[in-house]
């Protein structure tokens, strides 16, 4: 019994410590659950006020919106006018080439006209002089004998003067001096016959070889113009491109303009495009020309500098073809252009004014990196 006492008191114990223990947690748990009343209230709270800011900010956002939709227009209404006033500016460009082409022309004109001038003044002070010399009169004098009844032919009165002066005194000899005068005569005559004949059948000449020229011309033009247009479409990726003669009766005289149209854009004068579209442009036609008449050597100097890296790599591998005609030295700073080449030259200057050169073969530089 003592002992039955001794346990079942040992379990009230532990029975009044668990339900202190669990009074105690209770009361924890009420203490947690009344804070996290409290957080939930707060959380509440703040969560109203970010609804609030939601909605401000869902309408300053719409507001946003609609500014940028505004802004956009006027973007797209800025480059129209600034196409506008890119092609008002060719324009105007061209009118005042134009402009300064009459200037020159005019202002040749004046000095043919102020020379004429200078001429007149110089023979009107020589008849001065001549009246003063011969007749010891001035020209207000002269006037005072002037009878406008008369009617002299000045041109016919100094061809006499002349032919008198020539005269001389009476030559003996003049008959054998005729003769020889009159065979000489016939020798220039038939001189200036054969020079007059040589101009015409040189200028005949001429027309041929310009016609020839401008026959020439057209088909390699033309050619040269089909092989740009396909190495347009390559480099860019897509696009068209054209060349044009601006004026069809001045062949060899005239501009030649030069329309581009990158993949996703209008066709555009080459002035307007933008520094790398005009440079690859530009490197089309170089490569349409050496394709129409391949050369053996051709040297180019950082031609691609102004490209982004997928148009270099175009260019490196369009070169690498081209150089089964051509053999090309590039001068370049690019890597696109690099992993094509056969032959690569390295210059450096680890030393001030010496220069060191480093040669090596792509080729061997992989088999290199394999071992």
């Amino acid at each position: 019994k003592n002992i039955e006492l001794v346990r079942i008191k040992q379990v009230f114990e532990n029975n009044l410590t668990d339900i202190e223990r669990i009074e105690s947690t209770i009361k924890d748990y009420k203490e947690k659950l009344n804070s996290y009343t409290d957080s939930i209230k707060e959380n509440e709270i703040e969560i109203d006020s970010l609804d609030e800011l939601i909605e401000q900010y869902k309408l300053e956002l719409s507001e946003l919106k609609l500014i940028n939709e505004k802004n956009n227009n006027d973007i797209m209404l800025k480059r129209e006018e600034k196409e506008e006033i890119k092609l008002k500016l060719e324009d105007e460009n061209k009118q005042l080439r134009i402009r300064e082409r009459n200037y020159i022309s005019v202002k040749e004109e004046k000095f043919k006209v102020d020379s004429k001038l200078e001429r007149n003044r110089n023979s009107r002070d020589n008849l001065l002089f001549n009246l003063y010399e011969k007749y010891e009169m001035t020209y207000v004098q002269a006037l005072d004998f002037k009878d406008s009844d008369i009617v002299i032919d000045h041109k016919q009165l100094e061809k006499l003067r002349k032919e008198i002066r020539l005269l001389g005194n009476v030559n003996l000899d003049s008959i054998e001096e005729y003769k020889e005068v009159s065979k000489r005569y016939e020798y220039y005559k038939e001189q200036k016959e054969d020079l007059e004949n040589s101009i015409i059948s040189l200028n005949e000449m001429i027309k041929n070889l310009v016609e020839n020229m401008e026959k020439e011309f057209l088909e390699n033009f033309h050619m040269i113009n089909d092989n740009f247009v396909v190495v347009y479409k390559k480099l860019f990726g897509g696009g068209n491109a054209d060349l044009k003669i601006t004026d069809m009766s001045d062949v060899l005289g005239c501009d030649i303009e030069i329309t581009a149209q990158p993949p996703g854009k209008k066709m555009k004068n080459l002035s307007l495009l933008s520094g790398g579209e005009k440079a690859l442009t530009a490197i089309c036609i170089l490569f349409a020309i050496l394709i129409s008449k391949p050369t053996p050597f051709c040297i180019l100097d950082e031609i691609e500098a102004p490209l982004d890296d997928v148009n270099v790599f175009r260019f490196g591998e369009y070169l690498k073809e081209l150089s089964v005609d051509t053999q090309f030295v590039a001068v370049t700073h690019r890597r696109g252009t690099m992993e094509v080449a056969d032959y690569i030259y390295g210059v450096t200057m680890q030393e001030k004014g010496v220069s060191s050169i480093l040669s090596i073969m792509l080729k061997d530089a992989e088999k290199m990196i394999e071992v």
